[in-house]
Order: C-alpha cells, then structure tokens, then sequence
C-alpha cells in the first residue's frame, strides 16, 4: 500500500461555519491519528481498487476537554473511492491542545469549529 500525505493546517475550504459558531483558525493538536497508512484508516483496494488520490475536509465541534465530536464531512474530491469515509474514523483520533491553541473569541473552546484536510496519495 503506498504512503499518505495528510495536512493537518485547518482548511477554509467548504461551506461556512454557522454564524454563531467560532472557527478555529489555527489549531495545535495534543494528539493526532498514528500512521495513517494502516488498514483502519486508509481506503482499501476493495473500496479503492485503481488508487485514486483523494482530498476531504472534516469540520468539527470541540469539547472542554479537547476532543472533538459532531464531525461531518464538507469535502471530499472525487467522490466515491471512500476517502470521506476513513476522514472521518480519523477525525475523532485529533485532540485540540487548549493550553497552546490561540484562544477563540469570548474565550472558550467549547462548541467552537475545527475543519481538518486530508490529502490521501497513493504512490
């Protein structure tokens, strides 16, 4: 299986976020998914048998402790090789760091939006 190029730097791709909603510009992250290239992340050859290269964006809700939840998937280029799919089991392994992240607008993290890009390559 070949290699995955992912970036983590928050995307302003995709629709708004609500307008009573903040958006997390420039996330810091305590924790992060391990190696992306594993079976339980990354589209298999059944769902991807020709290898086609991806991009997605998953925007999601923060929490007081970090860790996100409500993630739903805004992008995803092309459809139908089930990268948004695997964007989304990743999602839930990101932790927002809230001592380092620059504090939001009103000063809380908690229902704030984060939207994370993920380029998937297969070489």
């Amino acid at each position: 299986m070949g290699g995955l190029a992912v970036s983590f730097l928050l995307a302003l791709a995709g629709p708004p976020s609500p307008p009573s909603a903040c958006l997390i510009d420039k996330p810091v992250w305590s924790q992060r998914p391990g190696d992306l290239s594993q079976p339980i992340y990354y589209p298999t050859t059944v769902e991807n048998p020709s290898g086609v290269d991806g991009h997605t964006v998953v925007d999601c809700v923060v929490n007081a402790q970090g860790r996100l939840a409500g993630c739903t998937l805004i992008k995803e280029d092309p459809v139908g090789y089930h990268h948004g799919e695997r964007a989304l089991r990743v999602a839930n392994k990101f932790v927002l760091d809230i001592r380092a992240t620059p504090r939001p607008p009103g000063g809380s993290f908690v229902g704030c939006h984060v939207r994370i890009p993920i380029t998937w390559r297969y070489n």
